[in-house]
């Protein structure tokens, strides 16, 4: 080991102190690491760009014209890339909205939208789950009445992650790292529009009161309590 001049010897209390040390120290930098690209992308997401991964279900990417930021990209020919509504999924977002809107349920939905053999989020695009093609979920529906992104603005910092104790009881068994939904208002969104909107604020807003204020919204306990 460099930081103590040649190998370690397992039974040194030195050495215990020193891997303490450079364990505490690996720790920071990670932190450090994770707040100037969190921080990052922050900024980028309230410039209106788009950070890249799987479009949403209901849009796809496009060109738009502009080189890539990145000037090895650029000089490769890549082009800065953004979303627009998919002719044949952007309906279905819609649709979506309007029948939760109108009193039905997560789950009724799903089930209208498979029997009627919709594209699912698990077949638009690259496959993730080879098994969830076809299939329409409550949670699935959830998860796209909940997306702010419809509205054509880019949204960042909705979850963030957080290290959590394994047990509260015994801290020596060391954390795991988990996502957590964060409060809309540290939520980083854009100024202007980034894309073209699927669904009008009005509904949108209103679908979410009602996701809010309906008994089966409730704030997750980390598993690491009792209750």
């Amino acid at each position: 080991m460099p930081e103590i001049g040649g190998p370690g010897d397992p039974d040194s209390e030195a050495l215990d102190r020193v891997m303490s040390l450079v364990g505490g120290l690996s720790k920071a930098e990670r932190r450090r690491i994770q707040h100037r690209t969190r921080a990052s992308m922050l900024a980028l997401a309230a410039s209106g760009r788009w950070l890249g991964g799987r479009p949403n279900y209901g849009y796809r990417l496009v060109d738009t014209g502009l080189p890539h930021p990145n000037r090895s990209k650029a000089a490769a020919g890549a082009q800065l890339r953004s979303l627009e509504p998919d002719p044949q999924t952007a309906p279905v977002v819609l649709r979506i909205f309007e029948m939760f809107d109108a009193g039905v349920g997560y789950r009724t939905i799903a089930a209208r939208l498979e029997r009627e053999g919709l594209p699912s989020p698990g077949e638009v695009g690259p496959t993730r789950h080879p098994r969830s093609a076809g299939v329409w979920s409550g949670s699935a529906v959830r998860a796209i009445l909940r997306n702010p992104r419809y509205l054509g603005h880019q949204v960042a910092g909705r979850q963030r992650r957080f290290d959590e104790l394994l047990s509260t009881t015994d801290p020596a068994l060391g954390t795991i790292s988990r996502q957590r939904w964060q409060e809309t208002d540290a939520w980083s969104w854009s100024e202007q529009a980034s894309w073209p909107a699927i669904v009008p604020r009005e509904l949108f807003e209103r679908v979410n009161e009602r996701i809010k204020d309906s008994p089966g919204t409730h704030v997750r306990r980390p598993r690491s309590e009792p209750g």
